[in-house]
């Protein structure tokens, strides 16, 4: 009403500055808030405060934040075999099965798998890994980023069904509760007659989704072993005190095992350098926008991230790019890797190898003459192939003695 009084009036005296008639526009030059107004300094202006947004510096009103913390927990529980299953899931020494279905979703670390791979050393892994037999008879402490990841390791160790027992699987019980049981029977340790035989069960639950080890018997042999889970990038596990990469044994013994999903960490997705991955900083030393944590080469730029032979390390700092190894180990220090490396223990950073045979000059005991298998028979440090002393020797044998005179 007083608007509408005032227009009249200015409408009479010839107008009122910017005071219009009722259903037009007043453009009094004040822009009016448009949505929420943040409670504080807004740098980004997407009304977000600073100090709540997980980018104060790149707009991102939605405040996506995808990663969150892998979690797990490990609790003793009394133990309970379940029925011997039989399926031969594995069998040798240092080798991995095939896949074998779990027969139901199974959730590990917020990721649902249908299948596990067995090894004959003590463990199972639930997503792919590198069927290499070298990465999985030597354990290593939980968590650790190199290969096998995804794991369950029951009684982890160089273990040799190839010297006895069964490696053995199966599917239990009804759904909801099915269990998909996975036994080791009597499997010895490698390179002790058939010493310290290991019998446990990995267990994993429909219900809750939930991990179990028995271990009925698992008699050390005096090195280490590992038990516990270990996440898809080797970052997060659990396992009880004294159980990770230790010398210890159980005998009637068993734990529990959960893992979840936890909270996101404070970057959201637009400005956190590891957007698919939690992290405790968020931190990218050599400045190609990838974050030190998920970075195949932390210390050197490579925002293309190529790593040709898959081993997780990047083939700009890979000193065999195009040979697995996950340790990039490199002995000698010549910068060419082990796994590469014509002469791993003698530095050659050239390579040369005359002769062709896949050993260095450098370290070959006939460089002149091919001969892979490196023979030394007599242990000369020269080979078979181009040593005098071996390859003249039978022409070098004394004489044989006449034959005895016939008797009659």
């Amino acid at each position: 009403m007083r608007i509408t009084i005032l227009a009249a009036l200015c409408a009479a005296v010839g107008g009122c500055g910017n005071v219009e008639s009722p259903g037009t526009v007043v453009d009094s030059g004040v822009a009016e808030p448009d949505g929420d107004v943040p409670d504080g300094p807004d740098g980004d202006e997407d009304t977000i405060a600073d100090a709540e947004d997980n980018c104060p510096a790149v707009a991102n009103p939605g405040q996506e934040n995808g990663d969150p913390q892998p979690t797990a927990s490990a609790t003793p529980i009394p133990i309970a075999m379940r029925e011997t299953p039989a399926e031969v899931a594995v069998t040798g020494d240092d080798a991995v099965s095939d896949a074998i279905p779990i027969g139901f979703p199974f959730t590990f670390f917020g990721r649902t798998y249908d299948q596990v791979f067995v090894t004959t050393d003590g463990a199972l892994m639930l997503g792919p890994n590198p069927v290499n037999p070298v990465l999985y008879q030597v354990a290593t402490a939980i968590p650790d980023r190199h290969w096998p990841n995804a794991l369950v390791a029951g009684y982890w160790a160089d273990l040799d069904q190839d010297s006895g027992g069964t490696i053995v699987w199966g599917l239990q019980g009804e759904a909801p509760e099915r269990e998909l049981v996975v036994e080791w029977s009597g499997v010895p340790h490698f390179d002790r007659d058939g010493e310290f035989p290991v019998t446990m069960q990995i267990v994993l639950l429909e219900s809750g989704s939930a991990v179990e080890v028995h271990c009925l018997a698992c008699p050390s042999d005096g090195t280490a072993h590992t038990q516990g889970v270990e996440d898809q990038l080797g970052l997060f596990g659990a396992s009880l005190n004294g159980r990770s990469l230790r010398n210890f044994q159980a005998t009637d013994d068993a734990v529990r095992f959960e893992t979840s999903l936890g909270e996101p960490d404070a970057s959201g997705d637009v400005c956190d350098y590891c957007p698919a991955l939690w992290t405790a900083e968020d931190v990218d030393s050599d400045g190609d926008t990838i974050g030190d944590a998920c970075d195949n080469c932390p210390d050197l730029a490579n925002p293309q991230q190529v790593d040709t032979d898959a081993d997780g390390i990047g083939n700009d700092c890979d000193t065999c790019p195009d040979s697995y190894d996950d340790h990039n180990t490199d002995d000698d220090v010549d910068q060419i890797g082990d796994a590469c490396d014509n002469c791993s223990k003698e530095a050659n950073a050239d390579q040369a190898d005359r002769d062709e045979d896949f050993v260095g000059d450098v370290c070959d005991n006939c460089p002149d003459d091919p001969n892979e298998d490196q023979a030394d028979a007599d242990g000369d440090g020269i080979g078979d192939v181009c040593d005098p002393e071996t390859t003249l020797a039978p022409l070098l044998a004394p004489p044989l003695p006449p034959p005895a005179p016939r008797s009659r």
